[in-house]
């Protein structure tokens, strides 16, 4: 499923964001899973598979994208993020496969 274009960054009253955050999951080299948090998933890829993401990803190189879901605050976001980072890496190839088949995800081209 194509997202639609990601929200440009609006800052509300207080200077914040205000779009959607999303949660996604990041095959990378070695079967490894990264679990990340971002309101711009399109900027987030791209940094990711140049190299200027995040030190794990640099680490092990991102592989593809597997599954992205969009959260209405950055807090339901990262508090979506903590629970996954403890999950197994089955639970989480399971989870992204449940996402997949959500209307409400995203799926982008592979980032590599």
């Amino acid at each position: 499923m194509a997202c639609a274009p990601a929200p440009a960054f609006t800052p509300g009253e207080t200077g914040r964001y205000t779009g959607a955050w999303f949660v996604y999951l990041l095959e990378c080299a070695g079967g490894r899973i990264y679990t990340g948090v971002t309101p711009r998933l399109a900027a987030r890829m791209a940094a990711h598979g140049s190299g200027r993401g995040a030190r794990f990803t640099r680490m092990h190189r991102p592989r593809q994208l597997l599954a992205a879901r969009p959260f209405s605050s950055r807090g339901e976001a990262l508090r979506m993020e903590l629970r996954i980072k403890c999950y197994s890496p089955a639970a989480k190839r399971d989870l992204a496969r449940d996402w997949a088949n959500a209307a409400s995800v995203c799926r982008l081209p592979s980032a590599t």
